[in-house]
């Protein structure tokens, strides 16, 4: 049993985190539930050029697995482009 963790994360923790991994990357952090712990966050960065979906999202879920592990953070929809990706589909 995981003791649940009250407060979840702020959208400023989750960005950092990112920037770590992709510092110039562009950030996009949407609350799904109000309660800090469910996240839909899209990122764009020219460190997914080349990278197949999965491996784009183990880059960023990697990220928080201790998020995931303390019940800071429970869901993590997560929408990865590179710069490319994302001129193409906006």
């Amino acid at each position: 049993y995981r003791a649940r963790f009250e407060g979840g994360m702020e959208p400023d923790e989750i960005k950092e985190l990112i920037n770590q991994m992709a510092p110039a990357a562009r950030v996009e952090c949407e609350d799904l539930t109000g309660t800090r712990d469910h996240w839909k966050v899209t990122v764009i960065s020219t460190v997914f050029d080349g990278k197949t979906t999965l491996e784009k999202h183990r880059m960023v879920k990697s990220l928080f697995h201790s998020r995931f592990e303390d019940g800071s953070l429970h869901a993590l929809t997560l929408k990865l482009y590179s710069l490319s990706q994302w001129e193409k589909t906006n």
